[in-house]
């Protein structure tokens, strides 16, 4: 590991279930909450493991990942047009895990969203706004040979979360992919980029990537 990536699902507790991140988005966040067997809030996972609620732990863990090997790459590519998306994640595995149970998920998330919670939050980053997969994620096989590219396009809200108070940049939009073991709830790698700053032409041929066979 080499970068800390995050994901931060919003639940409906411990106030009246009003928080509009959550209501954005409901069945993606019980999907995922329900997933953990979360039952308190904060509360981190890290690299899939449980890093209960405390901020010295979330630091330890996240530090004792440092250097850790895998066998899975991601490669992200796309970009953004207006609030539509399109992303390419190519997977590759050094060793053949095809009898796991693997799937991709592919997540939009925005930083630097200012919204005045009840608990006395103000900035919100990596704020969950949407899966590009289904909630569980997408099948794929990692043979150790073969690579996998998986290919989306989603639109972004433009009134997301549909709250007055909230405020955010498109330009803060983020990208994240990542390969977890569905049974073991063990990541094997992430990748994530601001999508404006995602290579939209990778073969370098002046086409765009959603108009071309790259």
């Amino acid at each position: 590991m080499e970068n800390w990536i995050q994901i931060h699902y919003h639940v409906w507790w411990p106030g009246a279930g009003n928080d509009p991140f959550y209501l954005a988005n409901t069945t993606l966040n019980q999907t995922r909450n329900n997933y953990y067997g979360n039952n308190y809030t904060p509360h981190m996972y890290t690299g899939g493991d449980d890093s209960g609620s405390g901020p010295s732990t979330w630091r330890s863990h996240a530090l004792g990942m440092i250097g850790d090997e895998t066998p899975v790459t991601i490669e992200l590519s796309g970009g953004i047009d207006g609030y539509d998306v399109n992303v390419s994640v190519s997977i590759s595995s050094e060793s053949n895990i095809s009898s796991d149970n693997t799937i991709l998920i592919v997540a939009a998330t925005v930083d630097s969203v200012h919204y005045s919670g009840p608990n006395g939050l103000q900035d919100h980053h990596a704020t969950i706004a949407g899966f590009l997969t289904g909630n569980t994620g997408d099948q794929v096989t990692l043979d150790g040979t073969n690579d996998v590219v998986m290919n989306y396009e989603w639109t972004m809200d433009s009134s997301w979360p549909n709250n007055s108070t909230v405020s955010w940049d498109i330009e803060n939009l983020n990208i994240i992919a990542f390969v977890q073991n569905y049974t073991t709830k063990e990541i094997l790698q992430v990748e994530g980029s601001r999508v404006n700053g995602m290579n939209n032409d990778t073969d370098e041929d002046g086409v765009a990537n959603s108009d071309d066979n790259c």
